[in-house]
């Protein structure tokens, strides 16, 4: 429970830290969900967040109800809030004292939402603005989105398997590196590499959203 919180508030704080304005929750879902794929590089190997395949990309409904937990203990604040037949939408910012207390919470997961959002922030204006087309092209919910057997709601495969195909290309990037001679790559610089190489997939898979 606490390892949800904790990961969601430091990713509010580090949105906030780096310039970036209150963040939807669809944004917070996929930044999350991409987190949760790069935990392995950080050598964090406890789970945060279950996600399940849905219309706009992986979700998961905890979200939600721990965001609440957060506004509700006065850790972040609901900035915007509307409602329309299609869906809900809501912007949250971490709060002064959201940000306090993420500097108490365990730094390795901080530098991991840090690096995730300076990566982000380093893509081009375009590609950063399709962050949900970037989790389209993470292989393992592209073959989940490609098999037309999946059923909305199915369980996508953790980031901690080893067996996950995001997995494996963190672990080949890592390899060319040392091949090459090179010092092992920090996790700042990996979380670019990876996040470029899901950009490029985006890019040439040329991904629509479903109607």
């Amino acid at each position: 429970m606490k390892n949800k919180a904790h990961t969601l508030l430091l990713l509010l704080v580090a949105n906030k830290e780096l310039g970036e304005p209150a963040v939807g929750k669809t944004v917070i879902v996929k930044q999350l969900y991409l987190a949760e794929l790069l935990r392995p590089s950080y050598r964090l190997w406890s789970k945060s967040f279950n996600y399940v395949n849905y219309f706009y990309g992986p979700y998961s409904k905890e979200v939600v109800g721990h965001l609440n937990v957060l506004v509700f203990h006065g850790l972040a604040t609901c900035t915007h809030l509307s409602y329309s037949e299609a869906a809900t939408k809501a912007s949250f910012v971490a709060t002064p004292r959201g940000c306090d207390l993420a500097q108490t919470f365990d730094q390795c997961t901080f530098s991991l939402c840090r690096d995730l959002v300076l990566g982000l922030q380093a893509l081009s204006s375009t590609t950063r603005a399709k962050l949900v087309d970037l989790v389209y092209a993470e292989p393992a919910f592209s073959e989940v989105r490609s098999d037309v057997k999946s059923p909305m709601g199915a369980h996508l495969l953790s980031g901690q398997d080893v067996k996950h195909h995001s997995f494996i290309i963190q672990r080949l990037i890592e390899a060319a590196q040392l091949e090459c001679g090179h010092s092992p790559l920090p996790p700042r610089e990996l979380v670019l590499r990876f996040l470029k190489y899901l950009s490029v997939c985006a890019e040439g898979k040329r991904i629509t959203h479903p109607k």
